[in-house]
């Protein structure tokens, strides 16, 4: 969407009781809801350092603005529909000043957010793509707090350099490339666990002093996430540019 209208905002809060809005506004992610009587708006943009911030600052002092909250790459802020007369042009106003704003400074940048439920899975996708570097996070719950895959992908604008990889898979332990080197860890076992603490064998946790050098391990995380990715709600760029990282870490 290149920007919103007065008419978007009424039908939306018509419709926000029953239903929430979320997509992209220029290179910005947003979402309506309500919660309680308020009305809530997440906007999250390619950069926020601090004199993007300070931008946010002045422009959501108005006075039907409540209160506002600072976020990983962005804010929640929380307003009440028709608390004034003109309320739609504010928010309109509002929204399409800061879209405009990001558009202008990160030319090249955007933000993704997907969220979907099918076959049992939750899955949660996230983009970032800055004039500079991209981030992509993907994780795959069993249910919610429950994380059955996980990936994190620092990516060069270019889409060749992967400075930074994170890995973890419920069923295998973790894999982290960073600064050229590659570390391990596995989980538990149920016997480790069991001869531990009671905690231990509550929670099963990752052997921190276990750094582990297993080809073998490393092919079934890397291919647990490869499953785990195939079919699911991500953004095409996105999912070349996640598989591209597999296979950088399988060389």
């Amino acid at each position: 969407m290149e920007s919103v209208s007065e008419e978007f905002i009424r039908q939306w809060a018509l419709q926000m009781q029953h239903q929430a809005y979320s997509g992209t506004v220029k290179n910005c992610y947003l979402r309506f809801y309500i919660t309680g009587s308020a009305g809530m708006l997440e906007i999250y943009s390619p950069g926020l350092d601090g004199p993007n911030k300070e931008f946010l600052k002045n422009i959501l002092q108005q006075e039907i603005i409540e209160k506002y909250l600072w976020v990983d790459h962005g804010a929640v802020i929380q307003f009440q529909p028709g608390s004034m007369p003109g309320w739609e042009i504010f928010m309109t106003q509002l929204i399409n000043s800061i879209t405009s704003y990001f558009e202008k400074k990160y030319p090249s940048g955007k933000i993704l957010k997907k969220v979907k439920y099918s076959s049992g899975y939750l899955t949660d996708t996230e983009s970032l793509h800055t004039n500079d570097h991209i981030i992509i996070k993907y994780c795959e719950q069993l249910r919610q707090d429950f994380t059955n895959n996980y990936i994190r992908v620092h990516c060069s604008s270019s889409k060749n350099e992967f400075p930074e990889i994170f890995i973890n898979t419920y069923q295998y332990g973790t894999l982290e490339y960073k600064n050229g080197f590659t570390e391990m860890h596995r989980w538990e076992s149920e016997d480790e666990t069991q001869a531990v603490s009671y905690w231990s064998r509550t929670y099963p946790a990752r052997i921190a002093d276990g750094v582990m050098d297993d080809p073998e391990m490393k092919q079934h995380i890397l291919k647990s996430i490869d499953e785990s990715i195939n079919s699911k709600n991500i953004d095409e760029d996105d999912l070349i540019i996640i598989k591209n990282a597999l296979a950088f870490l399988r060389k």
